[in-house]
């Protein structure tokens, strides 16, 4: 497993973001993913992703490069972040 997949983001964020993926028809490769990107984004931050502010989601990117993690792979876990943050705000 790696860094970013490390630990689960809280229980009941993500109960809502895989319901909200679930009435959006998202494929299961997309819930798979974003799950993994929301759990990821919650590792790094040491804390549920509820509690993030910009700055945090800021820092993010900077840590996933830092991992030398792929431009693909960045953009899509900022769709991820994208979805939860415009779905749960």
């Amino acid at each position: 497993m790696d860094q970013l997949s490390a630990a689960p983001a809280s229980t009941g964020l993500l109960h809502h973001l895989v319901e909200d993926m679930t009435v959006r028809d998202l494929s299961g490769k997309t819930r798979n993913y974003y799950i993994r990107m929301v759990s990821g984004f919650g590792a790094f931050l040491g804390r549920s992703p509820a509690t993030a502010t910009a700055k945090d989601v800021h820092r993010f990117p900077v840590h996933q490069s830092a991992l030398e993690m792929d431009t693909p792979a960045m953009n899509c876990a900022a769709a991820a972040l994208r979805f939860l943050f415009t779905t749960h705000a």
